[in-house]
Parts: C-alpha cells; sequence; structure tokens
C-alpha cells in the first residue's frame, strides 16, 4: 500500500486518545474507524474525511478540497484534502474532527450502549495535550 505515512502518523498522534479507533488497509491506503465506520484516512498524499452529507457540497466550495471519486462515482459524504489543506495539525485536527463528530453523529441501534463512552474529539489532545480541540476551533470560522 503506497499512501503518506507521515500524514497517518498525524493523524493518529490526534486521535491517540480516541477510545474504539482502529485502522484499517482500504482503497488502497488507510482508513481510521470509530464504530465499526470509517472517520478519515489516507489514499495517496490525500486525507480521506467523512463529512455530513448535508454539508458536502458546501464543503467541496473549498480550497483543496475534491470529492472522493476513484471509481469513476463520487462517494457523497466522503471527500479528499490535497496534502495543502492539512499542512498545518490545527487544519488537519478540523477536517478530523469533522469525520469523528459525523460518525458519533450517526444512531447505531446495534451496540449503542458499548459506544456511549467514545471519546468526542473536542477533548481529545494533540500530541502532549498541547493542542486542545474545543469550541474555539469551530469558531475559527471553519
Amino acid at each position: 500500500m503506497v499512501y503518506d505515512k507521515k500524514l497517518a502518523n498525524r493523524i493518529q498522534k490526534i486521535l491517540q486518545n480516541c477510545k474504539g479507533v482502529t485502522e484499517k488497509e482500504m482503497f488502497g491506503g488507510i482508513a481510521f474507524m470509530m464504530k465499526g465506520r470509517m472517520c478519515c484516512g489516507v489514499i495517496k498524499d490525500n486525507l480521506v474525511a467523512r463529512v455530513d452529507p448535508n454539508d458536502y457540497e458546501k464543503l467541496l466550495e473549498g480550497k483543496n478540497v475534491l470529492p472522493m471519486d476513484f471509481s469513476g462515482r463520487p462517494m457523497k459524504g466522503f471527500i479528499y484534502v490535497s496534502s495543502m489543506g492539512c499542512k498545518s495539525n490545527k487544519t488537519l485536527a478540523k477536517w478530523v474532527s469533522l469525520g469523528v463528530d459525523y460518525v458519533n453523529s450517526i444512531k447505531d441501534k446495534k451496540n449503542l450502549e458499548v459506544y456511549k463512552n467514545t471519546l468526542r474529539l473536542e477533548s481529545l489532545t494533540f500530541c502532549t495535550g498541547q493542542l486542545a480541540l474545543n469550541q474555539t476551533l469551530r469558531s475559527t470560522g471553519f
């Protein structure tokens, strides 16, 4: 599998305190899963972020964002963010938080109790706790 391992490592650090995160090789890259659902990943040198389908079109208007399309048919609710679009850890964390928030918003009738204690990304800290993801990130206009 050929994908940007440095980007994958940065995502791992962001998600390190999030309970229930697993990694799975898929789509020729790596996917980060929560509750058995992909929240984000890396394909080649692109971040893949899962987003709320209601926000999909608006997010595609952003710089460095493309529809996830490797089969000739875009997957609504999944976007590619180029390496230029997630250069800083803060920006990468914003994209990852969209995926985590969306997956956490999906009602899972089976096993709901198992995941009730899944940490929200807002409570995660980056690396040694220096970059706290909270409402401040959301108020930056992203």
